[in-house]
């Protein structure tokens, strides 16, 4: 039960600070995961499979979702070069690239 009086414990604001922080092994994991989820691995799914080709409905299918992300990288080439949008037509506005469906091996948004 909180009570009115002061002791000496809650007078130790650096403690509860450091408290308020993760471990070493709560950040070390927090920024592998974080490393490995944004890594971008060399063969991602944007080929065909050689079996994809083969059925019609498939090839079909991929066919349209690789033009729905070409035309969505458009989009996005489109507002960050577009100057009158107000979050790109700032000096230090780094390019947004970290929904581009197309991007090379690496971290994205670096």
């Amino acid at each position: 039960m909180p009570t009115e009086v002061m002791t000496d414990k809650m007078f130790d604001t650096e403690t509860a600070l450091l408290q308020c922080f993760p471990s070493k092994v709560q950040a070390t994991t927090v920024m592998a995961v974080l490393e490995v989820l944004s890594n971008h691995s060399p063969d991602e799914e944007k080929d065909k499979e050689p079996s994809w080709e083969e059925d019609l409905f498939i090839n079909n299918v991929f066919e349209q979702f690789a033009q729905e992300l070409r035309d969505f990288e458009n989009i996005i080439n489109e507002r960050n070069n577009d100057q009158t949008l107000r979050n790109t037509n700032e000096f230090h506005v780094i390019p947004y690239e970290l929904l581009k469906p197309v991007s090379g091996p690496g971290v994205t948004g670096k």
